[in-house]
């Protein structure tokens, strides 16, 4: 099983993202990204069950969140980067 991560390059987009998908019901989970895909930087994610990733996309597109990377999270911690 897998999950999203969404990546912001702030604390107040995650946030403002993290507000506008629990407004959708989406459950997303803050969290500072993983070193490999953050660089150098403030980086932050938002966990979202696999479930929730298409739903999660569109929402934050239409919502026009700046999402800076989407990657696919494998159960035993691999990291690639997704299209949604």
């Amino acid at each position: 099983m897998f999950s999203y991560l969404f990546t912001f390059h702030g604390l107040t987009a995650a946030q403002t993202a993290r507000d506008v998908l629990r407004g959708a019901g989406i459950f997303a989970r803050l969290q500072r990204a993983p070193g490999e895909i953050s660089g150098l930087g403030c980086t932050w994610a938002l966990h979202v069950a696999a479930g929730d990733g298409l739903r999660a996309a569109d929402t934050l597109r239409a919502y026009s969140c700046a999402v800076s990377g989407v990657y696919r999270r494998q159960a035993n911690g691999y990291l690639e980067r997704a299209e949604l």
